[in-house]
């Protein structure tokens, strides 16, 4: 797994790379296990390639939500009144949905790559925690709107650009490893805003998973 992030991320580093392997993605026979352990990979990177995630969602057979309802948003917190907050913190903390690597709940630590969710119960109303985590790219929490940044030679990087005294450099945070990158503002040949790098899998889950998962977070009020 972890050669098939480095081989994602290298990928992702370089101007029109992602599209190149996405179209050689849909030319090849992968399909069950072997498909969804590289879309997992692909969702632990955290990193955001459109056309990238489209082939790897297809490959995998997976029909996210795609377009945000109102009604739905109704529904599933209704539903979350009969959910299982026991349930819903398993399914928080698994694989498929894959909450847990990048933010800290209710089990101690820093939040990590997203917002830290511990009091998210008490700090946003019932249809804004659904909509955040349905259609995250809907609307992007301060400070965590992802840019990506293509320079002349061609590399690419994705971080939280920060504020800088220097007119001639623009600071990148890296969202992973939370290191500062310089990069001479002469260099950039583009500068993008991909908005959340948050993945779409909770539109993966089921009635009753999505159910017990939105009782566990609607339960978070900051204690542990």
């Amino acid at each position: 797994r972890d050669t098939i992030r480095t081989i994602f991320r290298d990928f992702t580093s370089r101007e029109g790379a992602p599209a190149l392997l996405a179209k050689e993605l849909e030319r090849v026979a992968i399909e069950g296990q072997q498909a969804a352990r590289l879309r997992e990979a692909w969702v632990s990177t955290g990193l955001v390639a459109r056309e990238l995630e489209a082939a790897l969602n297809a490959l995998s057979g997976i029909a996210v939500v795609k377009e945000y309802d109102e009604a739905l948003v109704r529904k599933i917190v209704s539903s979350a009144e009969q959910g299982s907050i026991d349930r819903g913190r398993k399914v928080f903390h698994s694989s498929q949905a894959s909450c847990s690597a990048c933010h800290k709940a209710d089990r101690g630590g820093q939040s990590l790559i997203g917002p830290d969710l511990s009091a998210v119960g008490s700090g946003l109303l019932p249809d804004r925690v659904v909509t955040e985590v349905l259609w995250p790219r809907r609307q992007v929490k301060e400070g965590y709107a992802l840019s990506r940044i293509t320079t002349r030679d061609g590399d690419v990087r994705q971080g939280y650009v920060q504020a800088s005294r220097n007119d001639n450099l623009l600071l990148l945070r890296d969202f992973a490893s939370n290191a500062l990158f310089e990069i001479p503002r002469e260099s950039i040949l583009g500068q993008e805003e991909v908005g959340s790098l948050m993945p779409l899998t909770a539109g993966e889950l089921g009635q009753q998973e999505l159910a017990d998962l939105f009782a566990y977070l609607f339960s978070l009020d900051g204690g542990e």
